[in-house]
């Protein structure tokens, strides 16, 4: 390199170049549910690294780069109504993100998890998002997706829970829908049912 006092004279004025990605390809491969299609049948979410890539079937440089994490994505859930899609990653921050899929930001950070995120899932009617830590943090986490608040909370089981759904209403004796939500949490050979009653927020 040159000396300060002859930078000025002897050395070139050096210009910032950037370039633009142009496609992305790849994936998380070693987390599981971590590339989904879209309700609408067009788009495609998945996960690469800590950045999560919205992209379309049909042109492969139509991608949207959705940037909040700080380390690997682990779990990606799309709504079923395809309005929203929620990101847990690993690590210190373990968040969860909640996402508008239509401007494709950040609607909500929730970080009251440690270590990691290994199952994400939306209600039915995608009020609620459940998230379920890894087998270190121990915790389930049930969110409104409206408010952004947390609804519920409760230790985790099965340990580890590697996959949890929403399950529509608990039904009562004469299989009528009660106010309490229903999901299936899995992991190694066990299936728990969880019951929400959001009112209690038990």
């Amino acid at each position: 390199g040159c000396r300060d006092t002859f930078c000025s004279a002897a050395c070139p004025v050096l210009h910032v170049m950037s370039i633009e990605l142009e496609h992305a390809i790849g994936c998380n491969v070693e987390f599981k549910r971590i590339c989904h299609i879209h309700p609408n049948g067009r788009d495609y979410l998945k996960a690469v690294g800590g950045v999560v890539i919205v992209g379309d079937l049909k042109d492969p440089h139509a991608q949207v780069f959705c940037q909040g994490h700080d380390d690997f994505v682990t779990c990606l859930a799309v709504s079923h109504a395809g309005q929203l899609f929620a990101t847990g990653q690993q690590g210190e921050n373990a968040d969860v993100i909640l996402w508008g899929f239509e401007g494709k930001t950040q609607l909500s950070c929730f970080q009251e998890q440690d270590h990691g995120i290994d199952a994400l899932a939306f209600s039915h009617d995608d009020r609620f998002l459940i998230a379920c830590g890894d087998i270190v943090d121990q915790r389930v986490f049930v969110y409104d997706t409206t408010s952004c608040l947390i609804v519920a909370w409760a230790a985790l089981t099965p340990k580890p829970t590697l996959c949890v759904l929403g399950g529509g209403m608990v039904r009562d004796i004469k299989r009528r829908d009660t106010q309490e939500y229903q999901f299936a949490a899995c992991g190694g050979k066990n299936i728990c049912m969880w019951h929400l009653d959001p009112v209690r927020g038990e």
